[in-house]
């Protein structure tokens, strides 16, 4: 018994010695471990492509709908796909700067827009063969011009030019499941047509349309004719102009 005492003493201390190193040595292989995976975080972090992915995914557009579109898409891994119902009259007058191009420059590079630009005036949005044309591509959300100062000088009345407007925008949010903006007109040196142009917004949005508002924004241009050429096309300063307006309604705060 005398000599039990001590051995058994010195299994349990010889023990004891084990388990604490293997407690040591399972907490540094742990240590290890989480090191490894801190530092590819930290390297995946500064992975250019990563970090691109994750300003794609950060990336808001303020319409909610139009933000859910978006989220959906670069969480699908695929492009969001804008199509743009213009008329001849939204580029300058050459053709060569567009206000569709010089939105898609804006947004960030998954984001692409198809314009459809169609000459004359909105009745013409009721032809299927035209509708098939705006909704053959691939799309994730529709901006339609309104077509007011193609109806006005074409002799298209207001309640028609709105009735125009309204079916292709019910058709392709109910039947195509999109999100659909109406993007406004600008001015002209006719004040009956101004007059029409400043109630759109209001029509519009009483009747639960989406309305992007461009009347406000160029009657506070002093320099007029530096955004607008006298056959009704836009300058380059115009396309440009238009298409800020758009964004900012998309994107800025």
């Amino acid at each position: 018994m005398i000599y039990r005492l001590p051995l058994l003493l010195y299994a349990i201390i010889i023990g004891a010695i084990i388990v604490g190193g293997f407690l040591l040595w399972q907490d540094k292989v742990q240590l290890d471990d989480q090191k490894i995976v801190n530092d590819f975080k930290a390297q995946a972090q500064n992975d250019p492509a990563v970090k691109k992915q994750k300003e794609l995914e950060n990336f808001e557009l303020k319409p909610k709908e139009a933000n859910t579109a978006y989220k959906k898409a670069i969480k699908d891994d695929k492009e969001f796909n804008i199509t743009f119902v213009t008329n001849n009259k939204l580029q300058n007058e050459d053709g060569s700067k567009l206000v569709s191009e010089q939105l898609e420059q804006q947004f960030n590079e998954r984001i692409k827009i198809h314009e459809v630009m169609l000459e004359g005036d909105s009745s013409q949005l009721n032809d299927e063969e035209v509708r098939s044309t705006i909704y053959e591509e691939d799309m994730d959300m529709l901006l339609i011009d309104s077509f007011l100062l193609n109806d006005y000088l074409q002799g298209v009345s207001t309640d028609n030019h709105r009735l125009n407007i309204g079916r292709l925008y019910v058709d392709a949010y109910n039947n195509q499941e999109v999100p659909v903006y109406i993007v406004g007109q600008r001015l002209a040196a006719d004040n009956v047509y101004n007059e029409i142009l400043a109630s759109e917004e209001d029509f519009f949005e009483s009747n639960d349309y989406e309305y992007i508002d461009q009347y406000s924004e160029w009657e506070s241009l002093t320099n007029y004719d530096e955004y607008v050429n006298g056959d009704g096309t836009l300058t380059e300063k115009g396309t440009e102009f238009w298409a800020n307006n758009i964004y900012d309604y998309f994107v800025k705060d």
